[in-house]
């Protein structure tokens, strides 16, 4: 199952004009899906966003870890950075019982 990215580029006339794009999703945490993102990020990136390749980086922050990851949610937020090759992810786990 592909984690479905919403574009904020779409929403947002001031993100749209930037040299590069937003994007917000959604994952259960402690599944098959969030486990091959965490280790292998990249890989799921670039069936995601277009021009996204295998040469790219990826740079990421996990926000509210001593929650830990299993059996909640985390969002994620990526700037996508055609000029520098990179993906800057900012995963954020949401605290227990929200």
């Amino acid at each position: 199952m592909a984690t479905n990215w919403e574009k904020l580029d779409d929403v947002s006339r001031n993100i749209a004009s930037e040299p590069w794009s937003l994007y917000w999703a959604e994952m259960k945490t402690g599944t098959p899906e969030f486990e091959q993102f965490l280790h292998d990020p990249l890989s799921s990136l670039v069936g995601a966003f277009s021009g996204v390749t295998k040469a790219w980086r990826v740079q990421t922050n996990i926000l509210n870890h001593e929650e830990g990851l299993a059996l909640s949610h985390a969002c994620q937020l990526a700037l996508v950075d055609p000029a520098k090759k990179t993906v800057y992810l900012t995963i954020y786990k949401h605290a227990k019982g929200q």
